[in-house]
């Protein structure tokens, strides 16, 4: 999937001081991972700018950091402390409790 996305992990930037944390980030976009659990059930993943800002400038966002145990390229993208992971739901990025389950699992590179 992420060959498709362009997706990309990065711990080193300045909307991450987390350790342990990594930002995913499209390489077609430049919009990082983002859960916001504001927007309507179904529709809480998307791209949008790194920082939680539209021109860029923002700092870190909770909602943009996923564990990232290093060394990994085949993880969960679990962000709220491990309660919330990313999940393919029939194509389709959407949210969901962490359970371990196969479509939880995403190849990052």
């Amino acid at each position: 999937m992420s060959s498709r996305l362009g997706l990309l992990s990065t711990t080193n930037i300045i909307q991450n001081d987390q350790a342990g944390q990594t930002l995913v980030v499209s390489s077609l976009t430049n919009g990082c991972l983002n859960i916001d659990t504001r927007r309507a059930a179904g529709d809480q993943v998307l791209l949008f700018s790194c920082g939680g800002r539209a021109d860029g400038e923002g700092g870190v966002t909770n909602s943009q950091l996923f564990t990232f145990p290093g060394g990994e390229t085949s993880l969960a993208l679990a962000s709220d402390a491990g309660k919330t992971c990313v999940v393919n739901n029939a194509g389709k990025l959407d949210q969901n409790a962490c359970s371990g389950d196969a479509n939880q699992l995403f190849t990052i590179g």
